[in-house]
């Protein structure tokens, strides 16, 4: 382990304790006001029910089909994608990281090659119909929200635009690299690689040794946004990211 990688180690405990903090912070301001006792850890099986069909399925959500279809693509998607990310930070923290190490060279971690460059193109997609829908055709209910509310998630929505592309961007140029450790199959990750290629044509186009320090600033880039992204999250609106999943518990 060099000095980088212990000083990326020391960021990410900083960003993510800063995070936990602030949580905490709001967390002791809702006992503020917080009522009479009363039991919220009966009937288990039915909670969790509740929890699976109304976080994870998002059945509410589906009253209205595009919206809920955006939805259930951001989520899953996201959810899909932020396994992908333990990767990005332990490969930051410790040199050459992959899941091959874990899941091996044949199926399964080919398995998860595909299922990041499909969820990430996924929550891309429906993040850009999220932002043209509130900028152009929004809902009746989002027409008298405040202006800070507006510019809220307008910034939530460009992070998580943020993050999917710069993932695509840097796992594609990992199966642009001529050779390595870390090369992957454009097969694997088509999507990515064809972004890749594009945003590295933008530039005049590459060479395939040029990748490596262009893996290397978007996947910096891609650190930054997410670093950013989760010190900013506790002090928005969505933060309800994270009370939703006790909140339909309790």
């Amino acid at each position: 382990m060099g000095i980088f990688n212990i000083a990326f180690a020391l960021v990410c405990a900083g960003v993510f304790g800063y995070f936990g903090f602030n949580l905490s912070r709001t967390w002791a301001k809702i006992q503020l006001g917080k009522g009479a006792d009363d039991s919220r850890i009966d009937n288990i099986p039915s909670r969790v029910k509740e929890t699976l069909i109304f976080g994870f399925i998002q059945q509410k959500m589906f009253k209205d089909l595009s919206s809920g279809l955006m939805h259930a693509l951001i989520f899953w998607g996201f959810v899909t994608v932020s396994i992908g990310t333990g990767e990005t930070l332990l490969a930051g923290i410790i040199p050459g990281f992959s899941y091959k190490w874990l899941l091996g060279d044949g199926l399964c971690f080919e398995l998860y090659l595909r299922s990041q460059d499909i969820g990430n193109a996924a929550v891309a997609t429906a993040i850009i119909y999220a932002i043209v829908r509130r900028m152009f055709f929004p809902p009746r209910r989002f027409q008298g929200l405040a202006k800070a509310s507006r510019v809220d998630a307008y910034v939530v929505l460009s992070f998580i635009l943020g993050l999917v592309v710069t993932t695509m961007i840097y796992m594609g140029a990992k199966a642009h690299l001529a050779g390595g450790e870390h090369q992957i199959s454009a097969d694997m990750v088509p999507l990515s690689y064809m972004l890749a290629g594009f945003m590295a044509n933008l530039v005049g186009g590459l060479a395939p040794e040029g990748y490596h320090s262009f893996y290397d600033s978007w996947w910096l880039i891609h650190c930054l946004v997410l670093f950013s992204f989760t010190t900013f999250l506790p002090f928005s609106k969505h933060q309800h990211l994270i009370w939703v999943w006790p909140n339909i518990f309790f």
